[in-house]
């Protein structure tokens, strides 16, 4: 598990959905979150530090301590004497990713259904009012969803719960990247989530795990029948 501080940072970026992609360029984590996440750094590209200081006006200093904690993230892995390595992707993940976000977040929002403030579901509805597809390009929906996922979560208050949670969202929002990337940024691969907010709002524990539960399935089968076939014929 990556350190606490590392997973405060991460949330806080990942949680910004109206700021630009994951968070913005606010910061060199920040910038290089969302350089990995968004596949704008390819996954297995090679890098050098001075490329990363160029990219986000960091010292060398602060650079490296940036490069640590995305490491811990799994995002950037530094080579001895050969630079630094951005994180690959791998297809056949989806099936463990989306077992891990199905443990975790069905009970997520069973205790958010419980628990939540009525800020708190004001906040979850305002992420989930936008129309998927409308006026939203790829980007902007991974960052909205990432959102509106973690602030389930922090509705939970279960801290333990939230950070798996955020430690496993970026290795989530890279696939599907991947998948806009490959087939567009077509509405039908765009999820509304107004069941999962209306059941939470209305403290309907059953309905909000069920309505995940059903929301996670539907993104996984797309990921799924999208790259899985794909990544069997390439192995064959």
């Amino acid at each position: 598990m990556a350190g606490t501080t590392t997973l405060r940072l991460l949330r806080d970026a990942l949680s910004r959905a109206d700021d630009d992609g994951l968070g913005g360029s606010s910061g060199a984590f920040q910038t290089l979150l969302h350089a990995t996440v968004s596949l704008e750094l390819s996954p297995n590209e090679m890098l050098t530090e001075r490329e990363l200081m160029e990219r986000t006006g960091a010292s060398r200093a602060v650079l490296r301590s940036v490069v640590a904690r995305l490491a811990e993230l799994g995002l950037i892995t530094p080579l001895a004497r050969k630079g630094l390595v951005v994180a690959p992707l791998d297809v056949l993940d989806i099936s463990a990713v989306y077992d891990a976000r199905m443990a975790i977040e069905t009970a997520l929002a069973r205790l958010a259904a419980q628990r939540a403030t009525r800020e708190q579901a004001e906040r979850l509805r305002a992420l989930s009012d936008h129309r998927p597809g409308s006026d939203e390009d790829a980007g902007s929906f991974v960052a909205r969803d990432v959102a509106l996922h973690l602030a389930i979560a922090n509705a939970a208050r279960n801290h333990y719960l939230e950070d798996s949670l955020t430690r496993i969202l970026p290795l989530s929002a890279r696939l599907w990247h991947l998948l806009y990337r490959e087939l567009g940024a077509d509405r039908k691969f765009m999820f509304q989530h107004n069941d999962i907010v209306t059941a939470i709002a209305a403290r309907d524990a059953a309905g909000a795990e069920a309505a995940v539960r059903e929301h996670l399935q539907g993104a996984r089968e797309i990921l799924a029948n999208a790259f899985i076939p794909l990544a069997a014929a390439d192995a064959s």
